[in-house]
């Protein structure tokens, strides 16, 4: 079966439901699991902007339930088996479906006979409320959002506008979400390690498949390598592994202009003035590992030989495959980020280009004209090849 043959197969299923399903012609099953998210995320200090409360839910980001208690679903090989690891797999920003992703767990499960884990980024996925995502809510919302300011900024639509929204409302969401969302996977390693997860005996490594923004998180621990957790992990970033700087989020599907140029702002020119007056985000982000290992990565500047030194490290656990017409996160953004120059012959680097309409967002398309479909259909198999040959 090629990818738009399993594509249209597994989004015919009702996998998003909180069950488990054994998949049609396969021993493969998906399971969900419950997680708490990490007390220690509600710690970090606030910037000297002072945040406001957007009306798509006024409350604290600490009070969003969906966010602190959710599950995540489990691609299996077999059902009853124990494994010894297991593939992370890490979505893009401002998702709120598995949908593209059923199709990539599949076969990397399949292909390599282990585990795949699809676990959501804070406020992402299901760990959102629904009136973020909510047809009728957010258009009314735009209309009077639109009636306040006159018109709406660029690239504003349907799909970015709840994300666009906090972010201008308050530029440290991006990294308090992130923070949130690092201490969540380091949690859920430990439990792999340590045996606590069914399925999963003691001293289970973590591989990483992270596309996208997922990919900008899984530098941010490979850097920050906290307890040494990732000591063994291997890479494979998709589409992502540049520098925040070199990044452009501005797409209907990802953030209006406005947002965008609110976290540019703050990130590349704020939080420096706030390290260096020593405010409590600045000492903060000085003391803490992930926030160090996540300033180093705003920049070229900015704490670059803690950069340099952790990907030296695993460089031979490393491997990135990018699109030359991906403009949210270019070719030429990943090979400045990953110290292409010193690491020539080190890190497995390639850039693919595709005979069809793609983007960064959409790299295979369900939904395009027959004549592609066999072209998406061997895209999809070069990249996933090599990532399961990579992962394996």
């Amino acid at each position: 079966m090629n990818y738009l043959q399993l594509f249209t197969q597994l989004n015919s299923l009702s996998i998003e439901k909180n069950t488990s399903s054994t998949l049609p012609d396969s021993k493969i099953t998906v399971e969900w699991r419950q997680f708490t998210s990490s007390k220690e995320s509600m710690t970090i200090p606030c910037s000297t902007k002072e945040p406001l409360c957007h009306s798509l839910g006024r409350f604290a980001d600490s009070l969003v339930e969906e966010n602190q208690e959710f599950s995540y679903p489990i691609f299996l090989p077999a059902k009853g088996k124990t494994y010894k690891r297991a593939i992370l797999l890490l979505h893009g920003l401002n998702e709120h479906s598995w949908q593209k992703y059923w199709t990539w767990a599949h076969f990397l499960c399949q292909k390599n006979d282990v585990p795949v884990i699809l676990f959501p980024i804070s406020f992402h996925m299901n760990r959102a409320p629904e009136i973020w995502t909510n047809p009728r809510t957010v258009f009314s919302q735009m209309k009077e959002t639109e009636h306040q300011q006159h018109e709406l900024s660029d690239f504003t639509t349907y799909l970015n506008y709840a994300l666009s929204m906090r972010l201008i409302d308050d530029p440290l969401r991006f990294f308090t979400s992130g923070q949130q969302s690092a201490l969540d996977i380091i949690k859920l390693a430990t439990q792999l390690k340590e045996g606590e997860i069914a399925n999963f005996e003691k001293e289970t490594t973590t591989d990483f498949f992270a596309y996208s923004i997922g990919a900008f998180l899984s530098q941010i621990l490979m850097i920050a390598n906290p307890n040494h957790l990732f000591e063994r992990s291997r890479f494979f970033l998709f589409c992502g592994g540049a520098l925040f700087c070199d990044m452009h989020g501005v797409s209907k599907h990802i953030l209006n202009s406005d947002a965008f140029e609110s976290i540019r702002e703050f990130y590349i020119n704020e939080v420096p003035e706030e390290i260096k007056k020593e405010t409590p985000l600045g000492k903060f982000l000085r003391s803490n590992a992930l926030g160090e290992a996540f300033f180093s990565m705003i920049s070229s500047d900015k704490n670059n030989q803690m950069r340099y030194d952790a990907f030296e490290k695993v460089s031979k656990r490393l491997y990135i495959v990018s699109l030359t017409k991906d403009c949210v996160i270019p070719p030429s953004g990943i090979k400045a980020a990953m110290c292409m120059e010193q690491h020539i012959g080190k890190i497995r680097y390639e850039e693919l280009d595709f005979p069809y309409s793609y983007t960064h967002e959409i790299p295979f398309p369900h939904d395009a004209k027959p004549e592609w479909h066999p072209a998406i259909n061997r895209a999809f198999e070069e990249v996933f090849s090599k990532a399961a040959a990579f992962l394996l």
